[in-house]
């Protein structure tokens, strides 16, 4: 919030404070610009409650929104993240389907408000519902690929910086095109680190990029370490880092399909093995066949990730498309 309108004025204001929405009024679109809002407290015996949680997350006050009206003033780089955000799900849509067309806007940016309610419910009763939100996963990958397609650059000393600038400004894009959530937040601040430190051609180390990675974005914003992604997302990692290793030197001698399924299921057992009490603290539930679902749903969901990629450079060849959104909507 910027400016409250109060005794007939504008009077600068420098807060957040937390809006509910009701389900008749449109949705606010974070598209960049800003919004005049109409308001109104909610009752003093319901914020009475919520004080406590209220000053962990840095919030001035909670407010009802009776109407909303959409300003021209516009912050660029939110601006530029939601029309990128657009423009990738507008382009993929005519390949898909209806039903498919919502589970594209999820897998890729997060949106879920076009998918099935029952297929929602479903994933929340299985616990692979993570995977239709823009998780670390979506940042590695896409990492993972602009390192492998970009490689070339490197084997010239003009090309190792546009090698280096380029995935910096995809990987941060993405991160706003998305929300910039604490996890995408995670994700993408370690792969800066990474990028950096192989620039100066220093050796990273896992836990210290993660730990430098937790010091910035809570010298950025100290109320973070308040928020439920930011505990799951680090806790998670930090058990990957910790963990996945030592069960891996247990099976070294397996080779091929042996070796990859024992790999993700220590991958997601390793991922759980911190964060599941952060879970059953919020929750008060935690679905224990989760680990094995994941063994299904991941590998695949992370190839469907790959292919929708893939399709966004390629988006103006036609038939390649075709074929790559056909394979997509078979699995």
């Amino acid at each position: 919030v910027k400016a409250v309108w109060q005794n007939n004025q504008w009077e600068r204001f420098r807060g957040k404070i937390r809006l509910k929405c009701p389900l008749k009024l449109k949705h606010i679109s974070a598209d960049g610009r800003w919004h005049m809002i109409e308001a109104k407290g909610i009752e003093q015996s319901r914020k009475k409650g919520l004080n406590a949680w209220m000053r962990q997350n840095n919030l001035a006050d909670i407010l009802q929104i009776k109407a909303i009206s959409p300003l021209s003033h516009k912050v660029f780089h939110l601006y530029l993240a939601h029309q990128m955000s657009q423009w990738v799900v507008s382009s993929l849509n005519p390949y898909f389907d209806k039903v498919m067309q919502g589970m594209v806007a999820a897998i890729l940016i997060g949106n879920k408000d076009n998918v099935a309610t029952s297929t929602i419910k479903l994933m929340q009763t299985t616990g692979t519902l993570h995977v239709l939100a823009v998780s670390g996963m979506h940042v590695a990958i896409l990492f993972s690929l602009l390192s492998f397609g970009l490689k070339g650059l490197k084997k010239h000393r003009l090309g190792i910086g546009i090698y280096y600038l380029l995935c910096l400004s995809v990987l941060w894009l993405y991160c706003f095109m998305t929300g910039a959530s604490a996890s995408v937040l995670r994700a993408t601040v370690m792969c800066t680190l990474v990028i950096i430190a192989e620039a100066l051609n220093r050796k990273g180390q896992g836990i210290n990029t993660l730990l430098a990675t937790a010091v910035l974005m809570i010298i950025s914003n100290p109320f973070t370490i308040f928020e439920i992604g930011f505990q799951l997302s680090f806790t998670a990692v930090l058990g990957i880092l910790m963990v996945f290793p030592k069960l891996q030197s247990s099976y070294t001698h397996h080779k091929g399909i042996k070796k990859w399924l024992l790999d993700s299921l220590n991958m997601s057992i390793s991922a759980q093995y911190l964060s599941v009490e952060i879970a059953w603290f919020y929750f008060l539930q935690y679905p224990v066949y989760s680990v094995f679902a994941n063994l299904i749903i991941v590998p695949l969901y992370s190839v469907l990730l790959i292919a929708l990629l893939i399709c966004i450079p390629l988006i103006y060849f036609e038939s390649i498309v075709v074929c790559i959104a056909k394979a997509i909507t078979w699995i």
